[in-house]
């Protein structure tokens, strides 16, 4: 994953492109081989340093974001009972929301409906 995504931090000119790109669990790491591959080649920090900085801008803690289905509204359209299955469908569906994948309740209902059957989740 690391080296398909290691020119994402060059591309990132659309909040979606942000989100997208900090919803990659290994984005940090990203970022460093991209600084490691520029000093290599003796290159020019400027524009790195502009993504960063909009990286930087669009930082949103987490915990600050909601899902747009709580674990109730998630288990009715799963039809899943209460337990770990939940949290983990509520954590995909957040990551979703960040990547820019889902953006409305009825797109929040497919994802969740889609996650629970490809994750197998009981």
């Amino acid at each position: 994953d690391l080296v398909r995504n290691h020119m994402r931090p060059h591309f990132m000119l659309t909040d979606k492109g942000i989100r997208r790109f900090k919803a990659f669990d290994e984005y940090p790491r990203v970022i460093e081989m991209v600084r490691a591959d520029i000093k290599a080649r003796g290159g020019s920090y400027r524009e790195f340093n502009h993504n960063l900085k909009m990286l930087d801008r669009a930082d949103v803690p987490e915990e600050a974001l909601e899902p747009l289905l709580n674990g109730n509204e998630i288990m009715k359209t799963t039809g899943l009972k209460p337990g770990p299955a939940v949290g983990v469908i509520r954590e995909a569906l957040l990551k979703a929301q960040i990547a820019g994948d889902v953006c409305s309740a009825d797109d929040a209902k497919r994802f969740v409906k889609a996650y629970k059957e490809s994750e197998k989740l009981h």
